[in-house]
């Protein structure tokens, strides 16, 4: 009977010390102490844990058109970060391509037959995106791109053989243009050297023989440029008076994504004319 009694006061007092702890134990969050609250009711402890199912939500954006079936690819995630997924018919359920630690920022598909697609994503937040292929039929994925500068999404040429891109490669801060197809590494190359970081590349001509080029100087302040798509040479479509006049718009103008999500007829033909009917009114109504 002793030999019991001693076993339940030696057992009790594991047990009485957790109650204590338990007791001592914080109820509501502590603010850092370079952090002054005024006013702010105290925080429980056990809020976050509350709160954690409406915070952890997922979205997925549509991305691309398979130019062949009715399938698109779309970016959503189901761990970490954003993948790709290919949605195979309206209503169906996605299947993840992408399996990366970094998120993939854009993804675009080749536009005349399918077989691949081009994505974008940095390393470990850094922002210097790089541009891969990605084979549908084996899984492979080629790096495009250096992988140590910044690079831009791509833009397809209507026969779907180039993409144009811009990139800090030369000197780790101009956006130079580049031309590549995405089926041969050889074909990287330079098409035009420029000064400053805010070129972006909008749309390939409908003969794929110009670029139309925006160049950023501001938020109030852009122009329009051709690139010829092999000797690189310019021509500026926004000369003199014309910038002036025509700061603020420019911009609001320069969506080729949001045409290519409604419209039917090649990205190039509809936003390219429309461009030039743009540059047009604006040189026929100078004074």
């Amino acid at each position: 009977m002793a030999f019991s009694f001693r076993f339940f006061v030696f057992a009790s007092v594991p047990l009485l010390s957790f109650t204590a702890r338990a007791a001592d134990a914080p109820k509501t969050i502590s603010p850092p102490e370079n952090l002054i609250l005024d006013g702010i009711p105290s925080i429980p402890v056990d809020l976050p844990e509350q709160i954690g199912r409406y915070t952890e939500f997922r979205a997925a954006s549509f991305q691309d058109w398979d130019p062949t079936r009715r399938e698109m690819l779309i970016l959503t995630r189901f761990a970490d970060t954003n993948q790709v997924h290919r949605v195979a018919q309206p209503g169906g359920a996605r299947t993840q391509l992408t399996f990366l630690p970094d998120r993939v920022e854009s993804a675009t598909t080749q536009p005349t037959v399918g077989h691949y697609f081009v994505f974008s994503k940095g390393s470990g937040g850094n922002e210097f995106n790089q541009n891969y292929r990605y084979n549908f039929a084996d899984g492979i994925i080629t790096l495009l791109t250096d992988g140590r500068s910044k690079n831009s999404e791509p833009t397809w040429s209507n026969k779907g053989d180039r993409v144009a891109y811009t990139s800090t490669r030369r000197n780790g801060t101009d956006t130079d243009i580049y031309v590549e197809s995405p089926t041969d590494l050889k074909s990287d190359k330079m098409l035009a050297e420029v000064k400053g970081g805010g070129w972006e590349i909008q749309d390939w001509s409908p003969d794929d023989q110009q670029l139309l080029v925006i160049e950023e100087i501001s938020i109030n302040e852009s122009y329009l440029w051709l690139f010829d798509t092999e000797s690189g040479e310019r021509k500026d479509l926004t000369p003199g008076q014309v910038k002036a006049e025509r700061k603020s718009p420019i911009r609001e103008r320069a969506s080729p994504k949001i045409a290519k999500g409604f419209s039917s007829q090649p990205i190039g033909i509809r936003s390219f004319s429309a461009w030039f009917m743009s540059i047009w009114r604006v040189e026929n109504t100078r004074p």
